[in-house]
């Protein structure tokens, strides 16, 4: 029901309803979070004096983090926020309380099926990217993983304060620190991660029963959105991007993605090479075919392998962003799939 809902946002709703898609979500989560009670029934809370300890925890660690984007406001600037509408953050709240206790049935009904948690989870992520405003896929994807696990461990109550501090009271404050998107993220998920080892360690100390392939699994998640927002950040010297065309076929698939080295002034390109480069804030993705020294500049000319002409930019070096070292194949699939979605393709 949720991904014939999201077909239906992003064909009919998102174009010809726009100013009423919240109003629209929310209403649709409301029933659908009813149905799931009507059907699986809604369950007990666990153990009350874990509950209290995580909470009490996971708000200190929240608390710290708006602290420190206090302080980072404070020594650099603040730019002032757009207040939303009354009625639109009406709609976003009982959105995000309904995905609440959409996920706290499912998960307390299938608490012996993990696969049906996982899948859930993976749902409730494509719903909010789509549907909400929230643009950033690395934060809704950490969030979700720990609402999950305190879900499953713990209950419905943790994770509801976790949303409240996180994406509610977000929403409401007039002014945030002027830094960069990356660097928010980065803070945003270091929360959440800190957030996540603080309940582990309890749960653990509770003695609640966990099983040790969960624990593998959960490892398994944090470090691949720690790699993730490495390769992505584009702050280290390697990066991962994803290919969107065809250009490059038969070696670059559509869905693939190329590990790509930052280029520095000691690294020499030569003919051959597999370079990505900006042309009018495009980035682009080709071959070295030809390379002119003239006087004290080099040019170099470029090529898709499946196109029939070079291609009419002629760069410099300073235009090249690195060299492609390797691919790994199909891995972008998902992403070039829902931003086609995404952009009506």
């Amino acid at each position: 029901m949720i991904i014939i809902y999201l077909i239906i946002y992003r064909t009919q709703i998102y174009i010809n309803l726009s100013n009423y898609k919240e109003s629209i979500t929310s209403s649709f989560m409301i029933l659908f979070s009813f149905l799931s009670i009507n059907l699986l029934g809604f369950q007990k809370n666990g153990n009350s004096k874990l509950k209290k300890t995580i909470i009490n925890g996971n708000i200190i660690i929240i608390l710290l983090f708006y602290i420190l984007l206090l302080i980072i406001g404070l020594c650099n600037s603040f730019i002032t926020n757009t207040i939303k509408s009354y009625d639109s953050i009406i709609s976003v709240v009982v959105t995000i309380l309904s995905i609440e206790i959409f996920r706290y049935v499912i998960i307390k009904a299938n608490i012996d099926k993990k696969y049906i948690i996982y899948i859930s989870t993976i749902v409730i992520i494509l719903f909010e990217y789509i549907c909400c405003d929230n643009t950033s896929m690395i934060k809704i994807i950490s969030e979700n993983i720990l609402i999950s696990y305190l879900v499953y461990n713990i209950g419905i109550i943790p994770g509801i304060i976790y949303r409240v501090f996180m994406n509610i009271i977000v929403r409401i404050i007039p002014v945030t620190p002027n830094i960069s998107d990356f660097l928010s993220t980065s803070l945003y998920v270091f929360t959440t991660f800190i957030c996540y080892i603080y309940s582990s360690h309890k749960i653990k100390k509770y003695d609640i029963e966990r099983n040790n392939k969960s624990k593998v699994l959960n490892i398994s998640l944090i470090s691949f959105c720690i790699v993730l927002i490495c390769l992505v950040s584009r702050l280290f010297p390697f990066c991962i991007i994803g290919i969107g065309t065809g250009s490059m076929e038969p070696e670059l698939h559509v869905g693939d993605a190329v590990v790509v080295q930052k280029l520095s002034n000691d690294n020499k390109i030569s003919e051959g090479q597999i370079i990505v480069f900006n042309v009018e804030n495009i980035q682009v993705i080709h071959r070295v075919v030809e390379i002119k020294n003239v006087g004290d500049e080099t040019y170099y000319k470029t090529k898709g392998d499946a196109n029939n002409a070079d291609d009419n930019a002629i760069i410099t070096k300073n235009d090249i962003y690195g060299v492609v070292k390797f691919k790994i194949p199909f891995i972008a699939k998902p992403t070039v799939y829902l931003n086609k979605f995404l952009n009506g393709e």
